[in-house]
């Protein structure tokens, strides 16, 4: 296996390591959420006009834990992708110097 090849399998655990132990992960609200509650600024907060993952829930899917499943997978990919083609455009940028 190439060096590129292990990266990837290693990227891949972990994401999928990190999707099944997010069921796991405790309901309370985190600490910018409880700082929200505690001072009444969530109170005045607003929500988007249409959010994607609404509270980490997909439609149509009503199990709580492959939802959390999902959105872990979905949000990992997601920075994955986004921190990779940032790597690939710095590299780019870096040999026209």
């Amino acid at each position: 296996m190439t060096n590129t090849g292990k990266q990837i399998a290693v990227v891949v655990a972990v994401i999928v390591g990190l999707a099944l132990l997010s069921p796991f992960a405790s309901s309370f609200p985190d600490g910018l959420e409880k700082t929200a509650e505690v001072t009444g600024f969530s109170a005045k907060a607003s929500t988007l006009a249409h959010s994607i993952f609404a509270d980490y829930t997909f439609p149509g899917i009503h199990s709580a834990a492959v939802n959390s499943i999902l959105a872990g997978l979905v949000g990992a990919a997601l920075v994955f992708g986004l921190v990779w083609l940032l790597a690939k455009l710095l590299m780019k940028m870096n040999r026209g110097k």
